[in-house]
């Protein structure tokens, strides 16, 4: 993990802000391959470093983890700031429709916890796609399934 990794994750904007001024790899990968903007959407309260860090050119937006997931798929899974982080890395192009290892997209994710139905609503508003996986799981009730096909 680097300095980086450790300031977003502290949520240490001027520390933060001072390694990526002085040119601290906003990409670097740690040892589950996630990037600082993982550990940014992925941690509560640090809206203000994801933003930070996608505004910079050298971004790689879709970075993917050892698991296949992007920044978006856990922004998906997020209670707090979620559609805003979201809404955030899809203004900068994140793929809506990334799948991860198990075939799930961010979408997927969001509908799979009930409380984050405005996040599932607001993915499916900007274009996302209903995956196959989830559209051929039986594992959700007849109440979730009704709930999944009025979206």
């Amino acid at each position: 993990m680097t300095p980086l990794h450790y300031a977003v994750i502290k949520n240490c904007i001027e520390g933060a802000n001072i390694l990526i001024i002085h040119s601290a790899d906003i990409n670097e990968r740690d040892v589950n391959d996630k990037t600082p903007l993982h550990y940014a959407v992925e941690c509560e309260d640090t809206t203000t470093i994801a933003e930070m860090l996608v505004s910079n050119n050298d971004i790689e937006i879709d970075a993917r983890d050892k698991n296949d997931k992007t920044p978006l798929h856990y922004a998906a899974k997020k209670l707090y700031f979620g559609q805003r982080i979201v809404s955030l890395l899809l203004s900068h192009g994140a793929n809506i429709d990334a799948i991860d290892a198990k075939g799930k997209t961010p979408l997927d994710h969001a509908l799979h916890y009930f409380y984050l139905k405005p996040t599932a609503k607001y993915l499916i508003a900007c274009g996302a796609s209903k995956s196959e996986e989830l559209q051929n799981d039986s594992s959700y009730s007849e109440e979730e399934e009704e709930e999944y096909s009025s979206l």
